[in-house]
């Protein structure tokens, strides 16, 4: 499965901007950082990229690769905390613990909802459930689509796939794109009553109310109202796995309730 490599984006929003350099500020030369991991949310990211007019798109010079695949990670902490990003979309966990320790930080709002399923093997009689580690609204996850009675196994979001068909767990929690290509049976994990956030914007507070900000909110509100189109999602989801995504995966991604949310310029969680 070739997931979308590129977790960090660099959004070029100012025409004829200089090039930063690791040791420039984030948001240096009239550009945009955001980070987001490799999943729906880089998925997102990826398509609101795309939406940029022409002389704003990415260049060699506009675009940076990191090795963070999990938004709760020590690697991705490291890059949060340091100059590297002046956006990040984060589960809420991780953005909770960012803002707690660096104050050029805030939570903007929600901006997906709901982008977890629950993946359990064929069959088997489901006593021990993967999840992301430190990511602990998947505890309520398993609860509920599973039962108390399961045992949580916490590990890295890249070992979820192989955990399962290794039989070390009989299900896991893991991003609905992803789980496209997991064999086993698939449930969502939206609650019975409202919805579940699984990720939001995190923005250093120094950047609210520039014109790069209103300009990135705006990309990000359009490509999440793209993405809920099936139509749209299934294009973006057979560009980020590499492969044909069906029309009975596209009705069945109907059926998950995942959302994808526009945060307003002026909002605060």
């Amino acid at each position: 499965m070739k997931l979308i490599a590129t977790v960090i984006l660099i959004v070029a929003l100012g025409a004829g901007s200089a090039a930063c350099t690791p040791v420039q500020p984030a948001g240096c030369g009239g550009s945009v950082r955001i980070g987001a991991p490799d999943d729906i949310a880089g998925m997102l990211v990826d398509r609101a990229v795309r939406l940029a007019p022409t002389n704003l798109q990415r260049t060699d010079d506009g675009l940076e690769v990191y090795g963070l695949r999990d938004c709760c990670s020590t690697n991705s902490q490291y890059a949060l905390s340091s100059d590297s990003l002046d956006l990040a979309v984060l589960c809420p966990g991780a953005a909770a613990d960012l803002v707690s320790k660096d104050r050029r930080f805030v939570v903007i709002g929600p901006l997906i909802e709901n982008s977890d399923v629950v993946v359990t093997r064929s069959g088997a009689i489901v006593a021990r459930m993967g999840v992301t580690q430190n990511r602990s609204y998947q505890l309520d996850i398993v609860r509920e689509v599973v039962g108390s009675e399961a045992t949580v196994v916490p590990m890295m979001t890249t070992s979820l796939p192989y955990a399962l068909e290794k039989g070390i767990v009989d299900g896991i929690v893991i991003d609905a794109v992803k789980a496209l290509s997991v064999p086993g049976d698939r449930r969502p994990s939206a609650p019975a009553q409202g919805d579940r956030v699984t990720y939001v914007l995190v923005a250093r507070e120094d950047l609210l109310g520039s014109e790069r900000y209103s300009m990135a909110i705006d990309l990000l509100g359009r490509a999440a109202e793209a993405l809920n189109d099936p139509a749209v999602f299934g294009e973006e989801a057979s560009r980020a796995t590499g492969r044909s995504v069906t029309a009975e995966e596209v009705e069945e991604w109907q059926t998950l309730r995942v959302r994808l949310l526009h945060v307003s310029e002026t909002a605060r969680f």
